[in-house]
């Protein structure tokens, strides 16, 4: 709730980053009107909203409810489908890249970055699919719990080979703009670190607390 909550921000800056270029490449001038109205209107429907009228439920301390099999698998599944929207999105768009001609006029250790970064987040949309395959497969649309491992398995290692493309890309980018190898590495290095610190260290101190 709190990462979703927080995420908000930084899309709707981007949000009217993107609109500021659109508007600027249109008129030929920059206008910061349009922007600004338009990120101010989603921070208010995005925050002001929950901010002003949300009703937190009280829930009584103390009591675990076990979930039933059923509703483990059904959240597996939920979660394998939120996340592999944005690496399907993400592979398309690494392989949009290696049909423009900017992509011939990187360097060749560029272009093996951008190919490695590819690989892994192919790899990873093949671990998000994996468990509809082996649900329908192999237990033949049977809930077990051999299933849920293998699934709760597969998000896993999804989220753990994610950031691998996503930094090696990111190191692309840097070296492209500042034709530094040094920031390249450095920012490849801290969005790695970033996304394993959030998605796994920061999880597991989270559940050793509430243990």
């Amino acid at each position: 709730m709190n990462c979703a909550f927080a995420a908000l921000f930084p899309f709707a800056v981007v949000l009217g980053l993107d609109l500021f270029l659109a508007v600027a490449s249109v008129s030929g001038r920059p206008n910061l009107l349009l922007p600004i109205v338009v990120v101010a209107v989603a921070l208010c429907l995005w925050y002001g909203i929950a901010v002003f009228r949300e009703k937190r439920r009280e829930r009584p301390e103390g009591r675990t409810e076990e979930m039933h099999l059923e509703d483990k698998i059904v959240q597996v599944l939920t979660e394998a489908r939120v996340v592999i929207p944005g690496a399907q999105a993400l592979v398309g768009f690494q392989l949009t890249i290696t049909l423009m001609d900017a992509y011939e006029k990187l360097p060749q250790s560029s272009k093996e970055l951008h190919l490695a970064a590819l690989v892994a987040d192919a790899v990873a949309v093949i671990f998000l699919m994996a468990p509809a395959a082996y649900h329908r497969i192999v237990e033949r649309g049977e809930d077990t719990e051999r299933f849920h491992g293998f699934a709760s398995v597969m998000v896993l290692l999804a989220l753990a080979t994610l950031p691998v493309g996503f930094a090696l890309d990111l190191v692309v980018v840097v070296r492209k703009q500042t034709e530094s190898v040094g920031m390249a590495a450095a920012a490849g290095v801290a969005a790695s670190a970033f996304f394993y610190g959030l998605w796994f260290v920061a999880m597991l101190l989270i559940r050793a607390r509430k243990r």
